[in-house]
C-alpha cells in the first residue's frame, strides 16, 4: 500500500556533499541544492530517525520509491516542499524538482505551514 514519508531538512552537515546542482534565482526566492539539503531526519509512523549518514539516507530514500512510496522533502523555517516520486528522479537530483511551494518570509510560521500544506497538496493533486 502506498505511503506518503515526510523528510525534514535541516541539518546542513550530513548531506552536504549531496550538493552538486543550484537552483538559486534569487529574484524568486529558491533555495540552492546546499541550502534545501540541511540536515535529514525522516517522519514516518515510528516517530522521529535521524539520518545516520549520506549513504544511508540514499539508500532508505531509494527504497521508499522503489517501494512505490511517496517521498516528501520539507525545508524547515522555509516550509518549502520538494517531490520525488520515483528512483530515476530521486537519482537525477535537484533538476527534478515536481512542486517547489513558495510562500512569504513572515512572522507567523503556523499559519504558514498550513498554507505550504494546503498549496502542497494541491500540487500533488495535479499530477
Amino acid at each position: 500500500m502506498e505511503r506518503e514519508f515526510e523528510v525534514y531538512l535541516n541539518n546542513y552537515d550530513i548531506v552536504k556533499k549531496l550538493c552538486w546542482k543550484v537552483i538559486r534565482e534569487s529574484e524568486k526566492g529558491y533555495l540552492t541544492y546546499n541550502e534545501l539539503l540541511r540536515r535529514v531526519v525522516e517522519l514516518d509512523d515510528t516517530g522521529l530517525v535521524r539520518a545516520k549518514s549520506l549513504a544511508w539516507l540514499k539508500k532508505k530514500v531509494g527504497q521508499l520509491l522503489r517501494d512505490g512510496h511517496l517521498v516528501r522533502f520539507m525545508v524547515r523555517g522555509n516550509w518549502k516542499y520538494v517531490y520525488y516520486t520515483t528512483p530515476k528522479r530521486w537519482r537525477e537530483g535537484i533538476s527534478s524538482i515536481e512542486g517547489v511551494i513558495r510562500v512569504d518570509y513572515g512572522e507567523n510560521k503556523r499559519g504558514k505551514m498550513k498554507w505550504a500544506i494546503k498549496e502542497s497538496l494541491k500540487v500533488q493533486a495535479k499530477k
